[in-house]
């Protein structure tokens, strides 16, 4: 009979949320160790279950990903649009400043909605 790891719901929820949101981004742990100032080692190692990472760790990964820690462990839903989405997927909003963000997002936001013609 195999040997199962037992695995805390808290850590595998952070595994697989973290695995996923990387995904979502095109990341790999290179890229979300730089972004959040955190080692690749430790990434790697909480990523696997053999590491639980401190509230400044968990704070340093969620602003990486432009999220609270309890929308990144999954106690609240992420509240980003589809459009910041779309942004932050293909790494706009990384690379202009906040008002420039600002100012795309509403754009978008605009294009979203109905449009009503008078004829």
């Amino acid at each position: 009979m195999p040997v199962i790891p037992v695995v805390d719901a808290f850590d595998f929820n952070l595994q697989v949320r973290l695995k996923s949101l990387r995904g979502q981004l095109g990341w790999n742990q290179s890229k979300l160790a730089k972004e959040s100032g955190v080692t690749p080692a430790a990434i790697n190692m909480i990523e696997s279950g053999k590491r639980v990472p401190t509230v400044a760790v968990m704070q340093r990964i969620s602003a990486a990903f432009g999220l609270t820690v309890s929308e990144l462990i999954g106690e609240v839903k992420i509240s980003e649009s589809d459009c910041e989405r779309f942004y932050r997927k293909f790494g706009v909003l990384d690379q202009i400043s906040g008002k420039d963000q600002e100012i795309l997002l509403y754009l978008a936001n605009r294009l979203r909605r109905p449009r009503h013609v008078d004829h």
